[in-house]
């Protein structure tokens, strides 16, 4: 059992089948979805921040479209000193005046005393994250949840100065509980000195291993093993993306090679081409692209990776899973 982990449960569909017979199958609930991009400094946010949109997602296409968000909340920078760290906590919220169904309370606010814990008389902000109701459906079943955990990060290689890790994604064996492998989304806000936030988004894809001998491309056709519909311009301010994958082979004398594949447009993306000569199960690593952030076409398309083999006959196999790093800052 994970202790000290905050669950946010955001409700995605009602209750439809309270009563009575139940009657033909009916069409899923929606789920919900959480946004958050850079505030700049002005009305909002006097020395910008985060905006955290929420809202259901009516069109199922997994992304939160403008006209889907029900709720706009921000998490303001506060006037750095030098030396005082911005930091920020959650904890969760009851249904009551700030959220009719219960959600999340964000406060954030500078060290002052400089332990590392955002206490009482340092919170300068308060911001609420209200989970959203699904609608009703017609007798059948009901949609799976979309859940949230919230994580404190101590300092270390995650956050050098802490922060928080939001982990997001559907509970597909419905317990109420996002598991490791229902993660779909990985967020970081990291604590800077001065008053800002540093954001990195790890989106997961291929769940399963991809394997050849061959020395042509080759990638998984299923389409669970996408990443689909990607679009760069759903993370405004990002400045940075970069495509992480494990790759073997299975002899030092041959390499393996993995390359970021658009499904959409039939094309690879530049600079995402990576290599590893380690060989069997044991020596899998992890390699990382450059910034590939200007190698991304501005407008939807979806994932996937590549793999191929240096020398015929020799295995090459790759993702379990894949990673695509987003990174952007927010500072006063």
């Amino acid at each position: 059992m994970r202790k000290g982990v905050l669950y946010f449960v955001i409700v995605a569909a009602c209750y439809i089948s309270c009563g009575g017979p139940d009657g033909s199958i009916g069409p899923d609930g929606l789920n919900s979805l959480i946004r958050t991009s850079n505030e700049p400094a002005g009305t909002n946010c006097q020395f910008g921040g985060l905006r955290i949109d929420s809202g259901l997602d009516s069109n199922a296409d997994g992304i939160l479209v403008d006209n889907e968000v029900s709720s706009t909340e921000y998490v303001c920078n506060t006037q750095g000193s030098t030396g005082l760290n911005s930091l920020i906590r959650t904890s969760n919220e009851s249904a009551g005046i700030n959220c009719q169904y219960g959600g999340l309370r964000v406060e954030s606010g500078l060290d002052s005393n400089a332990n590392g814990v955002l206490n009482d008389n340092e919170v300068s902000n308060t911001e609420y994250v209200c989970s959203t109701p699904g609608p009703s459906g017609t007798p059948g079943s009901s949609g799976k949840n979309s859940l949230l955990n919230v994580v404190n990060v101590p300092s270390g290689a995650d956050c050098a100065n802490g922060g928080l890790r939001i982990d997001s994604g559907v509970d597909d064996n419905e317990n109420d509980v996002l598991d490791e492998e229902e993660i779909q989304v990985v967020r970081f806000l990291c604590n800077t000195a001065g008053g800002g936030f540093q954001e990195e988004i790890r989106l997961r894809f291929g769940e399963n291993y991809t394997v050849t001998t061959g020395t042509n491309w080759f990638m998984r056709s299923d389409q669970t093993e996408h990443l689909i519909n990607f679009n760069k311009a759903n993370y405004p301010g990002a400045d940075s993306v970069v495509v992480g994958m494990s790759l073997a082979t299975g002899s030092f004398s041959s390499r393996c090679f993995g390359e970021l594949y658009n499904v959409t447009d039939f094309t690879s993306i530049a600079n995402s081409q990576l290599e590893s000569n380690l060989s069997g199960e044991a020596s899998r690593q992890y390699v990382y692209s450059g910034n590939i952030i200007n190698d991304l076409p501005d407008h939807q398309i979806s994932l996937a990776l590549r793999i191929r083999s240096e020398v015929a006959g020799t295995v090459a196999s790759g993702g379990f899973p894949t990673y695509i790093f987003i990174y952007r800052n927010s500072t006063p």
